[in-house]
């Protein structure tokens, strides 16, 4: 029971795979820039255009229980 705040901004250099799960309490995640992001159901998230150096990619599996999760897209 309580708040969750999840905050991945940061230097990624590696894919990862990402699972965060709430129960009875109001969660905010925030999602860094310069990633690909996979899994998520929303259209404020969109993979960066194909760079020369290909970025690493952040497979999410997201989901709340009695509570709202509210995500965070990067500033683009």
């Amino acid at each position: 029971m309580g708040g969750l705040t999840v905050d991945l901004g940061g230097q990624w250099v590696r894919d990862a795979d990402i699972r965060i799960a709430s129960a009875m309490g109001g969660a905010q995640l925030r999602l860094p820039d310069g990633v690909d992001i996979r899994g998520l159901a929303t259209d404020r998230i969109a993979a960066p255009r194909q760079p020369e150096i290909p970025v690493p990619t952040l497979n999410m599996s997201v989901s709340s229980r009695l509570g709202d999760m509210s995500i965070v897209g990067p500033d683009r």
